[in-house]
């Protein structure tokens, strides 16, 4: 995703050799992250591999927020994603 935005050179995830990177493959495959992803299963407990529920849940997204923050995969292109305490209405 990061590269048809031209945020990225190329399409692979630079952890998984020849998988192009996604957001599916971020949020729910890429074995680099497979620590954070397993904290956030634990912490949700059920509905971890339904992007659309982890992109449209309240309770979801404040975990997903923390995942992508832990990741730091798009820190550098876009800093931190705010959490919810941050947020101005």
């Amino acid at each position: 995703h990061l590269h048809r935005i031209n945020k990225a050179e190329d399409p692979y995830c630079p952890h998984c050799l020849n998988t192009e990177e996604s957001v599916h493959h971020f949020l729910l495959e890429c074995t680099h992250y497979l620590r954070q992803r397993h904290t956030i299963q634990n912490e949700l407990g059920h509905d971890t591999s339904s992007i659309p529920h982890l992109l449209t849940d309240t309770e979801a997204i404040k975990h997903l927020v923390k995942y992508v923050n832990d990741t730091k995969c798009l820190k550098n292109t876009f800093g931190e994603v705010p959490t919810t305490r941050k947020c101005k209405n």
